[in-house]
């Protein structure tokens, strides 16, 4: 957006003389813009240098040299994840406008560059034709080693840094910023462009981990989707290859991931720590864990309480009940009188 800013200014000056292009290094821009209302506070923190545009006619010789500087602190790029490798965390990498370069990384050279309208690469031998270059001051006198620029005259000077921004955010829609423009891209090397998966975090209003917990988020303005967030509230996203936005479906402030570049793909000294998101959500309330059936106690086991029985048993095993018995007993009683009375009579006689 900054250096399209650069380029619609300079197109004022030009007037159709000759093809526009700008450019901004990494390293003056300080803060990022919020996605929805920009302040003039905003843009102070994020342009705090208070810059002078310049303008000067360069070569298509001249441009291939500008941008192989802009990436001579790489060192190759990872077969794997595509990222690109780094010496050190260089303030002078360029963002472009007004044309679409190729880098070969892995030899620190720049394949093609192809200006906006035109399907034919620029010759990197051409020192004939004239292009406007737009940058700041800080560039376009040399700084960040770009020695090609310095001795260069000024076709003129197009106004302060921060008023250009501010007027151009006022003229155009930003929506067309809600993807990566993708004018700089590479090849070479045994990287083939693939899906890859990012790592961000999300973390609550108090600042602590959102964990185990779904979160919705929106990539790129449009494509929806939904993540799980591990219990140090980190979450992985699954993206085409190269630069992404992704924000919260809640809230409007974006986080920028590409593998190229290493951001959501690793934590170092030169991206920093995984992109945050913030949440104003509470977390859903942990649903009990099913306890498995094996794992539950098992009730005490009672032994079964028998009822009274009215029935009694013999020796022998068989029921009786109590009647039964009494009129054994009966029995059994009045057979022992007959006997007693008979064993009385058969006494008498024998007297």
């Amino acid at each position: 957006m900054v250096a399209d800013a650069f380029k619609q200014k300079g197109e004022e000056f030009a007037n159709g003389s000759m093809p526009v292009v700008a450019v901004e290094n990494g390293g003056g821009i300080r803060e990022k813009m919020p996605n929805g209302t920009i302040t003039r506070g905003d843009l102070m923190a994020a342009f705090p240098f208070s810059n002078t545009l310049y303008m000067k006619v360069v070569t298509p010789n001249i441009l291939y040299a500008m941008m192989e500087q802009s990436i001579v602190e790489m060192d190759g790029q990872d077969p794997e994840t595509g990222m690109l490798l780094q010496q050190s965390n260089s303030g002078g990498f360029l963002q472009v406008s007004g044309f679409n370069v190729v880098l070969d990384p892995d030899s620190d050279t720049v394949q093609s560059i192809t200006l906006d309208n035109e399907t034919t690469p620029l010759d990197r031998n051409d020192t004939s034709r004239e292009i406007l270059l737009v940058g700041n001051n800080y560039i376009m006198s040399g700084g960040s080693d770009y020695s090609m620029l310095s001795s260069l005259p000024k076709y003129g000077e197009a106004g302060g840094e921060l008023e250009t921004i501010e007027a151009y955010i006022q003229s155009v829609d930003l929506t067309q910023y809600a993807r990566p423009q993708g004018r700089i891209q590479y090849t070479g090397g045994s990287y083939q462009p693939k899906d890859y998966e990012a790592t961000i975090q999300v973390l609550s209003t108090e600042g602590s981990p959102f964990a185990n917990q779904s979160v919705d988020l929106v990539v790129d303005g449009t494509q929806e989707m939904s993540v799980k967030t591990d219990e140090n509230g980190y979450a992985k996203v699954t993206v085409s290859d190269g630069a992404h936005n992704i924000r919260l479906q809640e809230d409007n402030t974006e986080i920028y991931i590409d593998n190229y570049l290493g951001f959501g793909i690793i934590e170092d000294s030169i991206r920093g720590s995984y992109p945050v998101l913030n949440t104003m959500q509470t977390p859903a309330d942990q649903e009990e864990p099913t306890q498995p059936e094996e794992d539950k106690p098992q009730e005490e086991q009672k032994p079964e309480e028998k009822p009274e029985q009215e029935d009694s048993q013999t020796n022998d095993g068989t029921e009786t009940s109590t009647e039964t018995n009494m009129a054994l007993w009966i029995g059994i009683l009045a057979v022992s009188v007959v006997v007693l009375i008979i064993i009385g009579v058969l006494i008498k006689k024998k007297k």
